[in-house]
């Protein structure tokens, strides 16, 4: 599927630990640890982002408590940059569902 693991470098399967930098590649579909990074462009990702997306993958969206959905401003605006750039990678068309991102 296209959903991008947020915990664990695809390449060698390292898991998020705070000494380690994560770095998003949206054209391979998901994180890169520093050893696996190699070519093609990528970005650093705070690990308080990853974290957060991590944990959101594994919400259900059936809870009555939306507090667990509520990001700070910082973890906000970097989630919605990496994940607009693993749309772009994935998507040839523009998609309607961008303008929730415009809102979170």
């Amino acid at each position: 599927g296209y959903e991008p693991a947020f915990d664990r470098c695809r390449r060698c399967g390292a898991g998020l630990t705070t000494e380690q930098r994560m770095y998003a590649q949206p054209a391979r579909g998901g994180l890169l640890c520093g050893r696996c990074r190699g070519d093609g462009r990528s970005y650093v990702i705070s690990h308080a982002t990853l974290e957060r997306l991590t944990a959101l993958q594994g919400t259900s969206f059936d809870a009555a408590d939306a507090s667990g959905f509520v990001l700070s401003p910082a973890v906000a605006a970097e989630a919605r940059a990496l994940l607009r750039s693993f749309f772009a990678a994935t998507v040839t068309f523009p998609l309607a569902s961008e303008r929730l991102l415009d809102e979170l």
